[in-house]
């Protein structure tokens, strides 16, 4: 019981903190398709504050605030560009230490109701659950539309056949099975 109590209690602060939609957010050696981002956007272009504010941008971010260079990284780990998804696994090959992504700026009033298909949170299907067992279906839906700048999920159809991965947007896991359940739509309303 008090498991669920602590769990609960979760859900319910990531609810509040959801609910100021698009908060500026660090992140620390970040990743692109499972290697580290790269330094450069493209191979020798878009370096730096190009990469950078692509990588915001496909997070669902507005532009990138800081970030600072992780040198010679290719060796240890390979980097993969954000534009052209080339690799480099050379000792040459640069990263990121971290970057900041500012808060996104409302485009003005958004639509009544929005429709989602096959929804993405932060570069992965949104999972079904918000937490592993909890908050699934209209829990999770609910938060992703309060997240995106809606009151609630209006409506939402599974896709049990997502794969992996997904993310759990009350907690941040990651579900990395094959069994690994989404949303096929979700349709938020004002």
């Amino acid at each position: 019981m008090r498991r669920r109590l602590v769990a609960l209690s979760a859900v319910c602060s990531f609810l509040v903190l959801a609910s100021s939609a698009f908060a500026a957010e660090l992140f620390t050696k970040p990743t692109y398709k499972g290697d580290r981002l790269a330094w450069c956007k493209d191979w020798d272009s878009g370096c730096g504050k190009g990469a950078a504010n692509a990588y915001c941008a496909y997070l669902g971010f507005g532009e990138a605030k800081d970030f600072d260079k992780d040198p010679n990284i290719g060796l240890k780990k390979r980097t993969r560009t954000i534009g052209s998804n080339q690799t480099c696994d050379k000792a040459y090959c640069d990263g990121f230490k971290f970057i900041s992504c500012s808060k996104k700026e409302a485009p003005g009033p958004s639509p009544k109701t929005q429709a989602f298909d096959k929804p993405r949170w932060k570069g992965y299907r949104l999972d079904w659950c918000a937490a592993k067992g909890i908050g699934c279906g209209k829990g999770a839906a609910d938060i992703f539309c309060s997240a995106s700048g809606y009151a609630k999920a209006a409506s939402f159809v599974p896709d049990l056949q997502v794969g992996n991965p997904t993310f759990m947007i009350g907690s941040g896991a990651i579900c990395n099975t094959v069994v690994c359940a989404g949303f096929r739509t979700i349709t938020c309303t004002k």
